[in-house]
């Protein structure tokens, strides 16, 4: 890598999670599958390809799936189903960023597929999270919630896996070729999830959410716990022994977010609108939330209205021994109304319409990416992504990502097919600064 090269690496990447297959004619089953990936400096979208010889056709499903990224490791899912049983088998990869120099994937396969005799269940990939400490230890999570009997509690049930703490050298390559080793079997447990004394509503919200399947959603990794968040986010010590612990901490939300009937949701879809960002190092939380004045769940604006961006900070500077002790509370940072931001910028740079998805940089903490939509009235839509640095009100950049009808007729067309039916947001990721590390090791090897 050149020192021009270098300097343009990304630090981190927002990466879209649909894979884009380049498969030939010549696919065969029993071939290794290859992936690469497309990195580039926010605002900009990184991607994701990946050549899988002899897997379904990619219209029929979704074969290799990204679910998880920390510091230097991404879990991806492969699935497929055997000739034989017809049943489906899920795979679990680590990719390593720092061991680019060796194999940096390692199969990370749910015992539950390797045997007939044991009780087959598939993993819920959309409660799985990936966290690693230190260069040596990783461990693959599922968590899902639990109602017992009692109204009193909620249980979290954690199916994960452990690498070992010990690496393995390759003597062929540099420091960062060691190889990573599975550390054994899955583990399985049910614990109490712990909530606030001060706060006794965080248990009937817990048990409504796991009641409607709402799990908190996504997983991300912060200062050795996984985080998982929805209505509030679960905070999970996945390395502390002899078990995992859990506890509930909730967003600052308002009342209307939390309605009294579990099956009707006053206003908005908030998954699309809010938020939690890791930033500092993994020592700093960023919540931030767009709400929608008009009370639409999905699409344009109503004349006449606008929304507010709020952004509420909590910090972790104890390590996050304060957060189940109750010492720690979201402190709001700065709240924007959509007045403000079109009063300080001319149409052409910030439309007239809803943010959406909202994504603190990781680098700069004080500017927000946002996915904009334009031409709701059509099923292909265009879609932007708009950088506002939140301290002036100022528009950074809008870039186009999705060109809408238009773009079917290139390479993006299984993109705008995918996001037209499933909208979901950009995954943060930093292993492109590990990336950047292993290279300047073997260049300094080398020479």
């Amino acid at each position: 890598m050149s020192a021009a090269a270098a300097a343009t690496f990304p630090s981190w990447a927002m990466l879209e999670p649909f894979v884009f297959r380049r498969d030939d004619d010549s696919s065969f089953w029993g071939a290794t599958f290859t992936i690469a990936f497309s990195l580039a400096n926010p605002p900009l979208i990184s991607r994701i390809y990946a050549h899988l010889p002899g897997f379904p056709d990619r219209f029929k499903c979704t074969p290799l799936a990204i679910m998880a990224t920390h510091r230097h490791l991404a879990l991806l899912r492969v699935g497929h189903e055997m000739p034989s049983t017809k049943l489906l088998v899920q795979d679990f990869f680590v990719y390593n960023a720092g061991a680019a120099a060796a194999a940096g994937e390692e199969e990370n396969r749910h015992p539950c597929s390797s045997s007939a005799e044991k009780h087959r269940r598939l993993l819920t990939i959309l409660s799985m999270g990936l966290l690693c400490r230190g260069d040596e230890e990783f461990v693959v999570a599922e968590l899902n919630l639990y109602c017992p009997s009692r109204r009193s509690k909620v249980c979290a049930d954690i199916c994960w896996l452990r690498s070992s703490s010990s690496v393995v050298a390759d003597s062929s390559t540099s420091p960062a070729g060691d190889q990573l080793q599975l550390g054994g079997a899955w583990n399985s447990m049910r614990v109490e999830i712990q909530c606030s004394d001060d706060k006794p509503g965080d248990v009937a919200t817990l048990r409504r959410l796991a009641n409607q399947r709402r799990h908190p959603l996504p997983a991300m990794a912060v200062l050795g716990r996984l985080l998982r968040y929805y209505q509030g986010i679960l905070f999970c010590d996945a390395f502390r022994e002899p078990s995992p612990s859990v506890f509930f901490l909730r967003l600052p939300l308002d009342d209307d977010d939390f309605p009294a009937c579990p099956n009707i949701r006053r206003g908005t879809s908030s998954y699309l609108y809010r938020a939690v960002s890791v930033v500092g190092h993994g020592r700093e939380l960023k919540f931030v939330k767009v709400a929608r004045h008009d009370g639409v769940r999905f699409g344009t604006l109503k004349p006449g209205t606008g929304f507010t961006i709020t952004c509420h900070t909590l910090l972790m500077s104890d390590g996050g021994a304060g957060i189940a002790g109750g010492g720690m509370a979201w402190e709001e940072e700065y709240k924007v109304t959509s007045d403000e931001l079109w009063d300080a910028n001319l149409p052409e740079h910030l439309p007239r319409d809803i943010l959406m998805y909202p994504q603190v940089d990781i680098e700069r903490p004080h500017v927000v990416h946002f996915l904009f939509i334009g031409q709701w009235k059509y099923v292909k839509k265009k879609m932007w992504v708009v950088s506002i640095d939140m301290s002036t009100k100022i528009v950074q950049s809008c870039s186009l990502y999705i060109n809408g009808m238009e773009g079917l007729q290139t390479d993006d067309a299984e993109l705008i097919e995918h996001k037209s039916m499933d909208l979901r947001p950009f995954l943060p990721c930093e292993f492109p600064k590990f990336l950047q590390l292993s290279s300047s090791r073997k260049r300094k090897d080398m020479e």
